[in-house]
């Protein structure tokens, strides 16, 4: 017991000594609003739906759009796999000039299911493929240029 008191407090004087040096970010109070639906269409497929809204800081204007459809398979109960193509359309400000900027996405993801007693352990792990412009003022219009590829993987437990 000992030992693990001595850790304790060393790992709590050790978080609280390297926050003296850490700078905050700015402060945004934004929300978001997310509604997902799976369609079941037999043992092996189902249509996967994700909507997102988010607001800018204070909730004064939309910020992002998100629809993200997909089709799922399933291998077996505890592992499937979803492709599908995401909406993004997202409002960008460059100077004066505030516009929408749309982006689709091609998007997989691999969900593995780890079934205990009384609980569900679920690995997500997504691969989102997009395209990201560079954005200029033209005509107090932005306009897209300069399209880098660019992966996201992303991983949620």
């Amino acid at each position: 017991m000992h030992k693990f008191l001595q850790t304790l407090f060393l790992s709590i004087f050790s978080l609280i000594l390297s926050t003296m040096f850490l700078h905050a970010q700015t402060q945004k109070f934004s929300g978001w609003g997310v509604a997902m639906h799976t369609l079941k269409i037999d043992s092996s497929f189902s249509i996967f739906f994700d909507a997102q809204i988010r607001s800018t800081d204070e909730w004064s204007q939309t910020e992002t759009i998100i629809l993200r459809p997909g089709l799922a398979y399933f291998f077996n109960k505890n592992v499937s796999f979803t492709f599908g193509i995401a909406y993004i359309q997202n409002w960008k400000s460059v100077g004066v000039v505030r516009d929408g900027v749309t982006d689709n996405r091609l998007w997989q993801q691999l969900i593995v299911n780890k079934s205990k007693p009384h609980r569900i352990l679920q690995h997500r792990l997504r691969l989102e493929e997009r395209r990201i412009p560079t954005l200029l003022v033209q005509n107090n219009e932005l306009v897209k240029s300069n399209q880098q590829f660019n992966a996201r993987f992303r991983y949620l437990t």
